[in-house]
């Protein structure tokens, strides 16, 4: 019994011996940490915590411990906890011991090592769950503030330690030597360390340096000792003290044979990186073969501890002197061997130039050497390598700005042009024009060569879209010159030509309108001219003060009209017609203008045939097909403006769609004034036209196209359009019902027979409707009934139109009181047609007066313009002369009165003095006559 308690004192008294040790520990990193001078602060916040576990060890009693865990767990603990601290130690002791440089350049991993540190010893003392021990409160608020702040603990570089750190590695890495640079780090590395960037700091740096590489060579960590080495170069090239001589810097001949330059891919190492194990190989492909899970250097095969590259700047030096010096060599020899008369010895140097001209310094020295005329005559010479010749040049011209002189005045663009034709080389070739072109003086002599534009634009439509973007750049270069791009537009090429032209003054443009007068037009590269505004540019010219811009525009329009996508661009731009017409007309006192204007005297002018044709049908297939209402309103306008005395066109408007296309837009304005949608300006303009154009079809010297209008029974429509439509509308639809009625007088030539027909018609109709019972055996109910009170049976056929059957009697009696100029005048034409070549005028008159024609002839008399009062009066002298009993006295005495005021205006006193005389009230022998 008395043997088994002295075992568990002697176990209690070691497990009290390490706990002591452990606490001892925590005392001795304390201290090892307060004369850091170095990122003192932030180790500060580590040894605080470290101060306060110490403390609270001390306060423990182990027993208690080790009673709740049990001996084994808390020995373990204890020896654990002992490890990390004696670690962290470790660390700060190296990190005060070791070089300021390696320091800076590793702080950041250092403090990131004792952070972990931190967390770790936090999660061994978290396990001896004290918290739950029978202690003092003190001691449990302490021991989680211990845990609390080493688990949260973020140790960081300040931020000047992290520049400074950036500019040694970036140093070391851009392998800089420069004194100066070197200099002013070393100062900013001893400011940091609280030192003075003297030959004591650096002779004290080195030393420590160069210990420290021999420690990392003999553990083989030769990526590591690279590093170091670099360190020790940059603290050299201060120059504050002198290398040894023994010490002299490596070169690549004696340190680095040519096949240490080749890497695991068997190229040139561009970036190498050293590894743990001091061999160097291209980034990567190191990092690849890493990344594939391997952990052996491919070289020796050694495990590798850390997979951690360090940029070799040493090896890559002499890598890149080695270039240069093979390059230099190359160089040589090719500037020797171009100028043999050997074809295989000029192409291997030509091989090598096109590679070597690459870089500016190589292109400037074969530009010196006097070369271009010569590669520019390679060029001739199918037996040398045309590719690498061209390569040649385009290096040239790209890296020698000052020597694109000399390359084009050797002759290359013609020799270029001429391989372009024969299809050698096009994408290189076209390169080289390309740069050339590049400079603004050299382009009016390279677009003046010979076939230079036109071989441009031939190639927009390369299926390569490199060589097509590339002839595009080309011609955009040019396209300052006015000359170069009419010679784009006389290659097909028109989107300069119409830019240009848009921006140029009137005289550039007459000049270019001349030129385009020149030229073979061919469709299907005109799309370009269809630009709305080359279209405005254009005909603002026949606005001009200058008659020969004027010649030269109306030609240019004449010459556009002859094809059809652009006779319909051009005829669908509401500025297009105006000054047409106004050049055809009265406007321009010009014949010769007047001449180049289709030589109309009226109508809008029209290629000859077979393009008249082709206008016109195009004209009615926008009128009848286009959704665009505007295009639509334009095409009637054009259709109602054609020369009204041409045979052709009419046949041609017989055999089209234009009257169908009328109607609808007739019928389809009616709907909108009966309210299915709101008539838009655009719409009311639309209907204008169309009943303008209508008036072609109406005309009674055209009863082809009249007859027309009969099948398609447009009548009511157009009655309707003179109660709703605009007072153009009605002006024009008045228009159209008045030729319409007078061709129904026309077609009656045969007056006797139908007159008679028509006189016994009334008096017939009269007794059938007295005697409804009497048997008429001459003739049906039907066509008495069908009879015209004023033409009789003329009217019955059904291609005849009459204002009594279509019930337009009092719409145009009702339109009489419209002011708008013109629409009365229209109306009373049409009322005055019922009275042309009739034999039964009293009839004709009592239909107007029974459609109270009279009150509106009066207002029109006190009212309307002088044209409407004349033909007011002439139509008053009719019913007058023909119906005076259905006149009423109020009326009668109205007339008068209005009559009497009338004598006042010399130009209608005659016509009122025989109205007046027809009444009665003024004699015979008046003076008025």
């Amino acid at each position: 019994m008395d043997f088994d308690i002295g075992i568990e004192d002697v176990g209690l008294m070691v497990l009290q011996e390490l706990w002591n040790r452990v606490a001892s520990q925590a005392v001795d990193l304390v201290s090892e940490t307060r004369d850091v001078v170095f990122e003192k602060d932030t180790f500060q916040q580590f040894s605080s915590s470290i101060s306060e576990l110490s403390t609270l060890l001390l306060a423990l009693d182990a027993k208690k411990v080790e009673a709740a865990m049990g001996s084994e767990f808390t020995k373990s603990a204890l020896e654990t906890l002992n490890g990390q601290l004696k670690k962290a130690r470790k660390i700060v002791k190296d990190y005060k011991s070791g070089s300021r440089l390696r320091l800076l350049l590793h702080s950041h991993s250092i403090l990131l090592q004792m952070q972990e540190l931190a967390k770790e010893i936090a999660k061994t003392i978290s396990s001896f769950q004290l918290v739950n021990l029978d202690m003092a409160l003190n001691l449990k608020t302490m021991t989680e503030l211990v845990i609390n702040n080493l688990t949260s603990m973020e140790l960081r570089s300040a931020t000047a330690t992290e520049t400074i750190a950036f500019e040694i590695e970036n140093s070391i890495s851009q392998n800089n030597r420069n004194r100066e640079n070197a200099v002013k780090l070393l100062e900013k590395i001893a400011d940091a360390v609280g030192a003075s960037a003297n030959a004591s700091l650096v002779q004290n740096e080195l030393a420590r340096l160069r210990q420290e590489k021999e420690e990392m060579e003999d553990q083989k960590n030769q990526a590591e000792a690279l590093q170091l080495s670099q360190l020790i170069q940059l603290l050299y090239s201060t120059e504050i003290v002198t290398r040894p001589q023994n010490e002299d810097c490596p070169t690549y001949q004696q340190k680095h044979p040519i096949t240490s330059f080749v890497c695991l891919c068997n190229e040139i190492m561009a970036d190498p990186v050293a590894i743990f194990c001091g061999h160097s190989f291209e980034r990567k492909a190191i990092q690849d073969y890493f990344n594939r899970g391997e952990k052996n250097c491919p070289t020796c095969r050694e495990e590798l501890p850390s997979l951690e590259l360090t940029p070799n700047v040493n090896l890559r030096s002499s890598i890149e002197e080695w270039k240069r010096r093979e390059m230099d060599l190359t160089f040589q020899a090719a500037l020797s061997a171009i100028n043999s008369n050997d074809h295989s010895k000029q192409n291997k140097a030509l091989e090598d130039l096109q590679f070597l001209t690459e870089m500016p310094d190589n292109a400037i020295k074969v530009a010196e050497q006097g070369l271009i005329p010569k590669l520019v005559e390679f060029l001739k010479d199918s037996r040398l390598n045309t590719m690498a010749t061209l390569k040649c040049l385009y290096f040239l011209a790209k890296n020698c700005d000052n020597h694109k002189e000399a390359i084009v005045e050797a002759g290359v663009v013609r020799r270029i042009v001429k391989q372009i034709y024969t299809g050698e080389r096009i994408p290189d070739a076209i390169a080289v024009l390309l740069e050339l072109s590049n400079n603004e003086t050299l382009r009016e002599k390279i677009g003046s060569t010979k076939d230079c534009i036109p071989l441009l634009v031939s190639l927009l439509d390369n299926s390569n879209s490199d060589i097509s973007q590339k002839a595009k750049k080309m011609l955009d270069n040019f396209s300052s010159n006015t000359s170069f791009v009419v010679k784009m537009a006389e290659a097909g090429y028109f989107q300069p030509f119409v830019a240009r032209f848009n921006q140029g003054p009137q005289e550039s443009r007459g000049w270019m309108a001349d030129d385009l007068l020149k030229m073979q037009l061919k469709e299907n590269r005109m799309k370009d001219l269809e630009d709305g505004q080359f279209i405005q540019s254009l005909i603002q010219m026949l606005s001009s003060n200058s008659s020969a811009y004027k010649l030269v525009c109306l030609k240019c329009i004449k010459k556009l009209t002859a094809y059809p996508r652009m006779a319909k661009r051009l005829l669908s731009d509401s500025a297009t017609i105006p000054p047409l017409l106004g050049l055809i007309s009265f406007i321009s006192p010009d014949p010769h203008l007047k001449q180049e204007a289709d030589g109309h005297p009226d109508g809008v002018p029209l290629p000859s045939s077979p393009g008249k044709e082709t206008a016109i049908n195009t004209l009615v297939a926008i009128l009848t097909h286009s959704l665009d209402i505007e295009e639509r309103r334009l095409a009637a306008g054009i259709i109602s403006q054609l020369p009204k005395d041409d045979i052709t066109i009419d046949d041609i408007l017989h055999k089209s769609e234009a009257l169908k296309a009328i109607r609808e837009v007739i019928c389809s304005m009616e709907e909108e004034d009966n309210g299915i949608r709101a008539p838009t300006n655009v719409n009311t303009s639309l209907l204008e036209n169309a009943l303008a154009a209508l008036l072609r079809f109406t005309e009674p010297t055209k009863p082809e196209l009249r007859r027309q209008v009969g099948k398609l029974e447009l009548y009511p429509s157009l009655v309707r359009v003179l109660s709703s439509g605009s007072s153009l509308a009605k002006k024009r639809t008045a228009i159209a019902l008045a030729q319409l009625s007078q061709s129904t007088s026309v077609s009656v030539s045969d007056a006797t027979i139908v007159a008679n027909q028509a006189n016994n018609s009334v008096p017939l109709l009269r007794l059938m409707n007295l005697f409804p019972n009497m048997p008429w055996c001459c003739s049906t109910s039907s066509e008495i009934e069908n009879l015209c009170a004023v033409h009789g049976a003329a009217c019955l056929h059904r291609h005849t139109f009459c204002l009594i059957k279509a019930n337009a009697v009092k719409p145009l009696v009702r339109t009489l009181s419209d002011t708008e100029t013109g629409v009365a005048e229209a109306a009373l034409m049409a009322l005055e047609t019922l009275l042309t070549d009739n034999s039964s005028p009293s009839h004709a008159t009592a239909a107007i007066v029974d459609s109270e024609g009279v009150v509106a002839i009066l207002q029109l008399l006190e009212k309307g313009t002088l044209p409407a009062k004349t033909k007011a009066l002439d139509l008053f002298h009719e019913i007058v002369k023909h119906k005076p009993l259905q006149i009423s006295d109020q009326l009668f005495q109205r007339s008068e009165r209005i009559l009497v005021q009338l004598l006042q205006e010399d130009a209608l006193k005659k016509k009122v003095g025989l109205v007046l005389r027809q009444m009665n009230i003024m004699p015979d022998q008046s003076s008025y006559f």
